[in-house]
């Protein structure tokens, strides 16, 4: 069974959580926040989880994947070329046995 969600999606403010177990689930994105008068983006933000890995033993499970974080983005204007990305997506779970990690929030105002 999955985690509940958290955070706020009008605010958000939270990294997003470890995937379990704990000794093979993927780290939780991070939490990213940019105030800026002019935003152009050309690049990549990225606060997405990572994906879990093997068990400690052939009889565990592997790990589950991490939650994708938040990303915040306060600008007068907001701009990019086609090849901007912003990444808050969940890590992928092991083959063996992890459920994928949760999306995580981008809020651009």
């Amino acid at each position: 069974m999955g985690g509940k969600t958290y955070d706020n999606a009008a605010k958000p403010r939270m990294l997003g959580s470890g995937g379990g177990p704990t000794a093979s689930g993927g780290a939780g994105g991070g939490y990213v926040q940019m105030d800026i008068l002019n935003a152009t983006l050309d690049g990549q933000i990225n606060a997405a989880g990572t994906a879990g890995v093997g068990g400690p033993s052939p009889k565990l499970a592997g790990g589950g994947g991490g939650a994708g974080g938040a990303v915040v983005v306060e600008a007068c204007a907001f701009d990019g070329a086609s090849s901007g990305v912003i990444d808050v997506s969940g890590g992928a779970g092991w083959t063996a046995g992890g459920g994928g990690g949760g999306g995580g929030l981008i809020l651009a105002q």
